[in-house]
């Protein structure tokens, strides 16, 4: 439900108007329509610019003003402020002239002499313009985020619900040697390895397909034919249902820290093995290994 104009915080409203009696005919329209108001008049170039370094809920402009006009007016609102209503009042503008001014960016014109339309397209432009206002944020923090995936280290790539890749970063490109175009409409199994069986992919996706993101070591294949290992982590995109809409996957290369693992662990058998006494002692002289042989 809507909440009532009484109950609002006093709508700030800008006027440009040269003509004080019709701005004070124009404001006593709005407190008559229930609007608490906060406003202020300017009457040229100079005032409106200076007003417009504070914020504004509203402007409203006469069209034809002397030394002035509200072709000028709307240009220095809009530089200011894209999303603020402006909405023309004026007794002498036509049709064709408030057209071209709506299409210049105006988002209505009310007539002095029939202010009937005024309240409820100031009730309509205000909630639109808090949707643009919400687009633009979304928009901002979608361009920041999309700035973050493309400069991370990390391999990243979106798929669809049915794990068709739509998008991949620059890491991810490093990593497989696959370019954008090359995966984009492709699957996942494209740098798929025969190093896990196909039961393993099977598992894997009914959990993500179900819900459940996934994390764990991953063997894929470039494209050169080369394999690594790869820190996975697979997550579902859900919508405001809780429906599943996508897949991000996020891939860390720790082939060199397996690597290391594995030489260290036959390193490690080799020393077991043998019969001799093996002690590796810190330049602290703290014991850091003693084999079996040594332990016996």
């Amino acid at each position: 439900m809507e909440e009532p104009r009484s109950s609002r915080q006093p709508l700030r409203v800008l006027m440009v108007e040269d003509r004080e009696d019709d701005a004070l005919l124009l404001i006593d329209h709005l407190e008559s329509g229930g609007f608490s108001t906060d406003w202020r008049r300017v009457q040229g170039e100079e005032e409106l610019v200076a007003a417009l370094e504070q914020p504004w809920d509203l402007v409203l402009s006469d069209y034809p003003m002397p030394g002035f006009n509200g072709v000028r007016a709307l240009e220095l609102v809009r530089g200011r402020d894209p999303d603020v209503p402006l909405i023309f009042v004026s007794g002498t503008i036509g049709e064709e002239t408030a057209v071209e001014a709506m299409r210049s960016g105006a988002q209505d014109y009310v007539m002095k002499d029939s202010l009937t339309r005024l309240i409820p397209a100031i009730d309509r432009e205000l909630r639109e313009a808090g949707q643009r206002r919400e687009r633009r944020r979304t928009d901002q923090t979608l361009r920041q985020l999309s700035q973050v995936v493309k400069q991370a280290a990390d391999a990243v790539f979106v798929t669809d619900r049915d794990g068709r890749i739509e998008y991949v970063n620059p890491a991810f490109e490093r990593l497989t040697g696959y370019r954008s175009a090359e995966a984009v409409g492709n699957f996942p199994s494209l740098f798929r390895s025969r190093h896990h069986p196909d039961a393993f992919y099977g598992e894997l996706w009914e959990r993500v397909s179900g819900g459940v993101a996934y994390e764990g070591v991953l063997v894929n294949k470039r494209k050169d034919g080369s394999l690594f290992h790869e820190h996975k982590v697979i997550a579902p995109l859900l919508d405001e249902r809780g429906r599943i809409t996508h897949f991000v996957s996020t891939g860390r290369d720790i082939t060199a820290r397996v690597q290391a693992e594995n030489e260290r662990a036959r390193l490690v058998a080799i020393l077991e093995a043998t019969p001799d006494l093996v002690a590796i002692v810190a330049p602290d002289g703290v014991l850091d290994y003693l084999n079996g042989a040594g332990r016996r």
